[in-house]
């Protein structure tokens, strides 16, 4: 068996690949070495099965055999390559070269290992020999090309490529890199263009056509670039980078349902790709889906339990289906494994805050300020819940403090305006409003509370009512403020204007006392004393979430001499 297979191998090498040490005996009118040719067939048989040691132990019988071959040591030193021993290949080739400098098979190999070992500098010196010696060597001039644009230097790698193809039209690699320094350079009209000619050249020259994709898809073209997408897949349906780029494809164009089919089908051919499940958790999430969202995050976390990040998203999607236990337990999680992990202390305290656990929420918001204290933000969120505990003093203390600090946060002074609110110390709130509008015109909050202290007080209409139309204008679904825009109409005796904006602000916000409130206001203005009472009893049914409402609206259902019916 092995004769029949020296047998072939030294036939392919005569017939496919002719012997280059014969061509140097040729040369020189000088016969073949046996010897030389059979550990050469030896040697090379070798080669083909992977035994490079082997491989050199004949290869360098054959060269003892005849030692001025110029190939067999070359021969040696691509051995030497393959198995790392590069300082041996380096020795061996500049022997060679050395005796012969322009023996190009082994400036070639000298080239190979520089670019191995980094030294593209080097590399780039030994391939502009080798297109000295051969100007019109295109594997050389394609490699020396490629080198310098590693090391960044665009024009003359764009010079020897330009070269080529006007030699060489149809030259693909050419091409194909050209296209590519192109859209480096982001000129995606020129790179789409060198990309489009490969195609036509080649229309399965799948990277060309992966280009095109990206390209597209980079510049918004979703529909072009899924196209392009698709050609690959039917020319390998197995492409799963592919398949995962038009999953993220779909995603940026708001196709959910397509993207999540890509990616469901990715996770078939790899099951253990968590990467996957956590996409998919993240498109559910977007899509409000979150049940399906809570079980892919499930799934990453059995594989991966420390992945704080998916851990995080799971809790957002607990917070949203209600689940503020499991959602505490795990922000906590993520907590003991990263003490400093902001995001998770402060959604930790907004879940506080929102199940009126304000005592908590102020607990971590305070011990977030022991690791980051640069956020004015958390200045802010703290001090708010101080005012909702009625802790105004120290509100006040850190609200002063954090803005002698950030003298230019608009949110600061603002909180600031809210705690004088709430102490009803309206002199010194609008001052502040004044202030944050100063800061930032467009605080759609600031002109919405500006504008409604001056309507319930009654003073400066015409200019409250400015303030809020603006900040309807900035906010228009904000329920909050359009009842603003009800309530400046009340006070200014429009009342069909008034009760239209506030039977909308209803619609946003209906379990608002205040809101209720307002209607029923109107109502009675109107003389529809039914309608009154109706929404003045709906207004008690959430008094808990203003005080002092509770009293009041009794004592105008009181005045009408009608019982109230809580």
């Amino acid at each position: 068996m092995k004769f029949f297979l020296i047998l072939y191998v030294f036939l392919t090498i005569l017939i496919t690949t002719p012997i280059a040490f014969a061509k140097e005996k040729n040369n020189d009118n000088e016969l073949f070495n046996p010897k030389a040719i059979l550990y050469f067939i030896i040697g090379y048989e070798a080669e083909l099965l992977s035994d490079w040691e082997s491989a050199i132990n004949n290869y360098k019988l054959a060269l003892s055999n005849d030692t001025q071959s110029e190939f067999l040591k070359n021969k040696i030193a691509d051995m030497y390559i393959k198995l790392g021993r590069f300082d041996e290949a380096i020795e061996l080739i500049e022997k060679t070269v050395s005796e012969n400098p322009q023996y190009i098979p082994a400036l070639k190999s000298l080239g190979e290992i520089y670019n191995i070992q980094k030294k593209t500098e080097k590399a780039i010196e030994i391939y502009k020999k080798i297109t000295k010696i051969e100007p019109n060597n295109k594997e050389a001039l394609l490699y020396l090309a490629v080198l310098q644009m590693t090391v960044n230097k665009i024009d003359e790698a764009q010079e020897i490529l330009n070269r080529i193809v006007k030699e060489e039209p149809e030259n693909i690699m050419a091409l194909f890199y050209k296209g590519s320094i192109y859209f480096e350079q982001k000129d995606y009209k020129k790179a789409e263009q060198e990309f489009e000619k490969i195609v036509e050249i080649k229309p399965d020259f799948e990277s060309a056509v992966f280009n095109l994709g990206i390209i597209n898809e980079t510049q918004g073209n979703y529909k072009k670039a899924e196209k392009y997408y698709k050609s690959i897949l039917e020319m390998n349906p197995h492409n799963l980078m592919v398949k995962e780029r038009l999953a993220r494809l779909y995603v940026a164009d708001k196709s959910y349902d397509k993207a999540i089919e890509e990616l469901k089908g990715l996770s078939e051919e790899m099951p253990k790709n968590l990467d996957i499940h956590r996409k998919l958790g993240m498109i559910y999430l977007q899509q409000k889906k979150f049940s399906e969202a809570i079980f892919q995050f499930r799934l990453v976390l059995g594989g991966k339990p420390d992945d704080n990040q998916t851990r995080y998203f799971l809790s957002l999607a607990l917070i949203d289906i209600k689940k503020y236990d499991d959602a505490e337990i795990e922000l906590k999680q993520i907590i003991k494994t990263d003490i400093k992990n902001y995001n998770a202390f402060l959604t930790l305290a907004y879940l506080f805050s929102k199940q009126n656990r304000n005592n908590d929420a102020i607990k971590i918001y305070e011990e977030i300020l022991t690791f980051e204290r640069d956020k004015p933000e958390i200045y802010s969120y703290l001090s708010n819940e101080y005012i909702i505990v009625k802790e105004y003093d120290k509100a006040e203390r850190l609200l002063k403090q954090s803005i002698d600090r950030f003298t230019e946060n608009d949110e600061l002074y603002f909180s600031l305006a809210v705690l004088y609110e709430k102490q009803k110390r309206f002199d010194q709130m609008i001052e502040v409003l004044k202030k944050t509008l100063s800061l930032n015109p467009n605080h759609a909050d600031a002109l919405n509370y500006l504008g409604y202290t001056l309507a319930d007080r009654g003073i400066n209409l015409e200019e409250a009512l400015q303030y809020i139309e603006k900040a309807v204008s900035l906010k228009p679904n904000n329920g909050y403020i359009i009842d603003s825009l009800g309530w400046v109409k009340f006070k200014m005796g429009k009342y069909d204007e008034a009760l239209k904006h506030l039977l909308k602000a209803i619609e946003f916000v209906n379990d608002d006392p205040v809101i209720h409130e307002h209607i029923g206001d109107v109502y009675e203005k109107m003389g529809n004393i039914k309608e009154a009472l109706n929404y003045w009893n709906k207004a008690l049914i959430y008094h808990e979430k203003e005080e002092g409402l509770k009293e009041r609206v009794q004592d105008k259902i009181k005045r009408l001499s009608v019982p109230s019916e809580q």
